[in-house]
């Protein structure tokens, strides 16, 4: 009775460690992508790491994305063109729960999937008359 009784507490202890876990994607993150999908279509963006071509216009794209340990993100990324740049910042929060990446900002919330691994995250959310589509990789 004894080892029976071990036996089963072997098989629930491993059964407990054995569930999934949400992951934990907390950390610094270079973007590598950024792409904008607008009521107007004129102001639609879609940008890689690096030099681009907008409209005739080398542009170049770069940033960084925060995900804290507390639930809370920042995006930091700067479009500069030969005569201008533009820097943006953009705050919110996410939660990661039941399968699903909600990311909250200004004008509400996105639901997104949850990201497969720790090394890449890309996530959508609602940002004025746009829907950002932003990819980085854990730097």
């Amino acid at each position: 009775m004894k080892n029976l009784f071990l036996l089963m507490s072997l098989i629930l202890c491993g059964l407990i460690s054995c569930s999934e876990e949400e992951p934990d994607i907390s950390g610094n993150y270079k973007l590598t992508a950024l792409m904008t999908s607008c009521d107007n279509p004129d102001q639609n963006l879609d940008l890689l790491e690096g030099d681009n071509q907008v409209l005739g216009t080398n542009v170049n794209f770069s940033g960084t994305m925060l995900f804290t340990v507390g639930g809370a993100f920042k995006v930091n990324y700067v479009l500069a063109a030969p005569f201008s740049s533009q820097e943006t910042f953009i705050e919110g929060t996410y939660s990661i729960s039941d399968k699903n990446f909600r990311v909250c900002g200004n004008n509400g919330c996105t639901d997104n999937s949850v990201p497969s691994g720790l090394n890449q995250v890309t996530m959508q959310f609602q940002e004025g008359e746009c829907l950002l589509t932003i990819t980085g990789e854990r730097e």
